[in-house]
């Protein structure tokens, strides 16, 4: 039997508490830590190892079919992906659905014209990231695997925020209308051809 004083009882008994809490939740993955390992299930059904040096930049979004900023947020993901994997971006998704669902989180993904890979987030997945009580939750990890950004909501001032991250982070040029990019290409071939 341990003896001590009943305040350093409390006090050490306490800290096992919070240890066994923090453990079993798994503590939230933090901006210049490494990123944990992203591997198990997709919900099209094959099996997937994220290795973080094949991008330049990887955005891991966690997400849920009930969540509505998820829904309004995952639909620029998309549009990042298709704008930019060419310079080296890549988007993954976790659906914290349960896997029981998946025609539903497939349906879902259709209806908003997502492509990018989605994983079950099993125990695993849910354990190593840990911490991921927000959703919509986006982590950026470099080709170093170093988590260099983690955002969480889908507020306009966290979507701007989290798209200057990738722009900078790529190091593209960031024109959010497409067809004001090709007026300005229009415009900027003009003025060459003016000035031959």
């Amino acid at each position: 039997m341990i003896r001590c004083k009943p305040h350093r009882c409390a006090f050490v008994a306490s800290v096992w508490i919070a240890l066994a809490i923090s453990t079993s939740a798994g503590l939230a993955v933090a901006p210049n830590e490494p990123a944990p390992r992203l591997r198990g299930m997709l919900v099209e059904g094959s099996a997937s190892d994220v290795r973080w040096d094949r991008s330049k930049l990887t955005v891991v979004n966690f997400w849920a079919t009930w969540c509505e900023p998820c829904r309004q947020e995952m639909p620029e993901l998309q549009s990042w992906l298709d704008r930019w994997e060419s310079e080296g971006l890549r988007v993954f998704g976790v659906a914290k659905d349960p896997k029981k669902d998946a025609a539903l989180i497939i349906a879902h993904l259709d209806g908003l014209g997502v492509t990018y890979p989605v994983f079950y987030p099993g125990e695993a997945i849910s354990h190593r990231w840990g911490g991921i009580g927000t959703l919509p939750t986006t982590f950026l990890v470099d080709s170093e695997g170093i988590v260099i950004a983690r955002f969480q909501g889908a507020l306009p001032e966290t979507m701007d925020a989290l798209r200057q991250r990738v722009v900078e982070a790529l190091g593209v040029d960031d024109i959010e209308d497409t067809d004001a990019a090709k007026a300005i290409d229009s415009a900027d071939a003009l003025v060459e051809n003016e000035s031959r």
